[in-house]
């Protein structure tokens, strides 16, 4: 049994490991970089330093300052952690995402409001049910019922996502997040009833489709990429171009690349008018609406974000990896502490 260690501060042998790369993050677990033992898991709870959080976060992946203070606000974002964070509580946070101002979000609201998802509102209910129930046996009808009315629904988004891609990007982006939290329920579920392999092999597969389907978002936000290469666009928004880039194509050092391919439109004129932006709008970080971004820093914002939760659902997979059918034994090893990290002293004191 892996013994864990509730701490309110996260230990520095973390953020050395971090920096040194022997440690990596993944979602919200860190882990070992060569054997892939988790070290340490990030909860959502407040309790912990804001300055630590951004220095652990934006320690690997995509995330920039503002998709960060973003991420803070909970907009649209998978909890960090499968681990001590129960299917009562990822129902409650999945209702609550209809009361965000975020477009992704209004666009999975109305969807409630014109109640065309009958199936979903059913699979919730059952997975409430589940949630409830007192007896053994009748938690796991409720919760397979759930997944199977989860499994309905999940095929329904990916076609709204095909859909609305060309034209509606944004409305692609909501059913991204929405098909994302579904699996998070439906893997939340086959753990209640004890069905580690199942819910590992269902993540795997759903995460295959969400990084080519992150792909394509990406791919059409982006649109003629050289435009971020203009020397009016910012160095840090240049910078962090590069990285959502250098993400699409599985390597870290793609600099090189990038710019041999898009070397051919840096002098072409025609880009940015062909693609119907007016030049200083399109460039500036100024905007007459106070809380609005130019159109290339949404693209990079909602990218980042994308990436960032298909990260966390790596370190779901990461973590059911891990712990097999050990999970909710350690989850009641743990109990109901409140704090913020949870550390394996053990994988730690080797790392």
């Amino acid at each position: 049994m892996v013994i864990i260690q509730p701490t309110l501060e996260v230990p520095e042998r973390i953020f050395a490991g971090l920096a040194t790369g022997s440690l990596e993050r993944v979602g919200g677990v860190i882990v070992e970089s060569r054997s892939k033992q988790i070290v340490m898991w990030l909860r959502d709870v407040s309790q912990l330093d804001d300055a630590a959080q951004k220095k652990l976060m934006m320690s690997s992946g995509v995330l920039s300052s503002k998709s960060f203070s973003l991420l803070m606000t909970g907009a649209a974002m998978l909890n960090t952690v499968m681990l001590t964070f129960h299917l009562g509580a990822m129902l409650k946070r999945f209702t609550a995402l209809g009361e965000k101002i975020d477009d992704a979000i209004t666009v999975i609201k109305q969807e409630f409001e014109k109640d065309r998802d009958v199936q979903l509102v059913s699979a919730l209910r059952a997975a409430e049910d589940a949630f409830e129930a007192q007896h053994a046996d009748n938690r796991r009808e409720r919760a397979t019922q759930a997944i199977h009315k989860f499994d309905i629904v999940h095929e329904h988004i990916k076609r709204r996502f095909i859909e609305s891609l060309d034209n509606q990007p944004l409305h692609a982006k909501a059913h991204l997040i929405l098909g994302m939290w579904i699996d998070n329920i439906r893997t939340r579920c086959y753990l209640e009833i004890g069905e580690h392999d199942t819910a590992k092999k269902r993540l795997h597969e759903s995460i295959k489709l969400y990084r080519s389907q992150i792909e394509a978002l990406i791919h059409h936000l982006f649109g003629n990429p050289a435009r971020y290469f203009h020397k009016d666009v910012a160095d840090e928004d240049f910078q962090r171009f590069i990285k959502i880039e250098s993400w699409l194509r599985g390597n870290t050092n793609a600099l090189e690349e990038i710019v041999l391919e898009y070397r051919q439109d840096f002098w072409n004129k025609d880009v940015l008018p062909r693609q119907g932006f007016n030049l200083g709008a399109f460039l500036s970080r100024s905007s007459e609406e106070e809380d609005a971004e130019p159109p290339h820093l949404e693209a990079l914002t909602v990218s980042e974000l994308m990436i960032e939760n298909l990260s966390r659902l790596q370190g779901f997979h990461e973590e059911i990896a891990a712990l097999s059918s050990g999970f909710l034994e350690l989850e009641a090893q743990i109990g109901d502490t409140d704090a913020p990290c949870l550390v394996n002293e053990d994988v730690l004191h080797v790392a």
